[in-house]
């Protein structure tokens, strides 16, 4: 019974997060539309946070098509896709770094240099930019950390700068992760991306004071960690009409629970449209299967 119920549970979830079948129309379609945001480009053996292009590739062919990647800056002013600097991610997915090495922001070439998990092609903006380039039905969401100015703007400016040089249009499928409201006045200084996510994870904002922020400056999108998403919450922001996205989610028992107080979307590093727990519907949908080979 157990098994029976966890079977139906698997498929009911599923079927909720399932996005729109691809057509020639779906670049077009709102990054909203999406239920689920790979977290760190979602992961790839077992492994999370990696940020790397094979970890990109495999969970495209698992039907996501909007992306959160870390972008942090590197010794010499460029971006990393790394979520830090320090020794114990290092050790992890850069173990063949030198020991004076791994402790402390890398040069963009060292950073290149030495593949993650000894495997994978580690990524960094223009990266990203090919991705973008390449998969016109692709979002990337952008977790830059920082909430210093004089760090945000810097970052801003040379995603802006990278993106314009080669396709202004390219901004249009970047959605920045921002932090706090002076954050967001300043990168619309910078560039006024059509999309955005108010992040209140580093923030210590109460409901209402959110609620009240994200309707007085017209905030399209929230996201915020699962003990911040009270019912409450997300009841004041279904009523403005924003959607929220809950991170990091990998229980799907707790997809559910959250699906039922009104949580539209999800960061996960697991879960995904081609659940193993529902074999019978991972090829569901034109755009699962096959794209892997096709993208190498």
């Amino acid at each position: 019974m157990k098994k029976l119920l966890t079977g139906v549970l698997s498929v009911a979830i599923m079927l909720s997060l399932l996005p729109v079948q691809a057509s020639a129309e779906e670049a077009k379609q709102p990054w909203t539309n999406e239920t689920l945001i790979a977290h760190g480009l979602g992961s790839i053996y077992g492994q999370t946070l990696t940020n790397s292009y094979e970890a990109f590739l495999v969970n495209y062919d698992k039907g996501y098509r909007v992306f959160e990647a870390d972008l942090i800056l590197t010794a010499d002013n460029e971006l990393a896709a790394r979520h830090d600097w320090y020794q114990y991610l290092s050790e992890r997915l850069q173990p063949t770094l030198p020991e004076h090495l791994k402790n402390g922001p890398l040069t963009l070439a060292e950073f290149k240099k030495h593949k993650i998990l000894k495997a994978y092609k580690p990524l960094d903006l223009d990266g990203i930019l090919e991705i973008l380039v390449k998969y016109p039905d692709v979002y990337f969401v952008t977790d830059t950390k920082s909430e210093d100015p004089a760090v945000y703007k810097k970052q801003f400016e040379l995603i802006v700068k990278k993106a314009k040089a080669i396709d202004p249009a390219l901004l249009d499928r970047i959605v920045p992760e921002l932090f706090e409201i002076d954050m967001i006045k300043d990168v619309k200084q910078i560039h006024d991306f059509p999309n955005y996510l108010f992040s209140i994870y580093m923030t210590g904002y109460t409901e209402k004071e959110t609620i009240a922020l994200v309707k007085k400056h017209n905030i399209k999108a929230v996201a915020m960690p699962v003990e911040r998403a009270t019912a409450s919450m997300i009841d004041g922001l279904n009523k403005l009409g924003v959607p929220t996205y809950v991170h990091t989610v990998n229980d799907p028992y707790q997809v559910k629970r959250l699906q039922q107080i009104g949580v539209h979307g999800f960061y996960s590093d697991y879960i995904d449209y081609s659940t193993p727990m529902a074999p019978k519907l991972a090829n569901a949908g034109t755009r699962l299967g096959g794209n892997v080979a096709a993208a190498r």
